[in-house]
């Protein structure tokens, strides 16, 4: 896989709506003249605090889906058999939160989506101080997700 340059990290840095569009302008305004490379400039955004480890190597692979709705994707902490785990942050409030998105391969199986959002329905029906709760859920294109109270620790497994 070959490096990106920095109007391919740029696009998938825009695409990715981590940064506010002022950031991101401010970004390409201090760029101007500037010989960095997207490497370089993607270890300047994680010193900076505007991206994480994680978002930059994945935005350097041209990867740009890390935000769902209002929710950014910070970095992984699980994976099971219906998908992915991530610690986020919802950029509405600033809580940091967990994000469970189904996998992509898996959203063609109707049995899987149907069991996925019947577990999104039962979660979100529980309450107590001895469970994760279920805050929310939504689908982005094909992509189904429920986001929980993130709660720092080991897993149970």
């Amino acid at each position: 896989m070959s490096k990106p340059t920095i109007p391919e990290f740029l696009t998938s840095l825009e695409q990715s709506q981590l940064l506010t569009g002022a950031q991101f302008q401010r970004l390409k305004d201090q760029l101007a003249g500037n010989s960095l490379t997207a490497e370089r400039l993607a270890s300047a955004l994680v010193g900076q605090k505007h991206l994480t480890e994680w978002q930059s190597k994945q935005l350097l692979k041209g990867q740009s889906g890390l935000v769902l709705q209002h929710y950014q994707l910070l970095n992984p902490v699980g994976r099971g058999g219906m998908g992915h785990v991530f610690r986020g942050r919802n950029a509405k409030t600033g809580d940091v939160v967990a994000v469970k998105v189904m996998a992509r391969k898996l959203t063609g199986n109707k049995t899987l989506v149907s069991r996925f959002r019947r577990e999104i329905r039962a979660t979100s029906q529980l309450q107590s101080s001895h469970i994760v709760r279920t805050l929310d859920a939504g689908r982005v294109g094909k992509i189904d997700f429920m986001v929980m109270e993130y709660v720092n620790g080991d897993q149970v497994d």
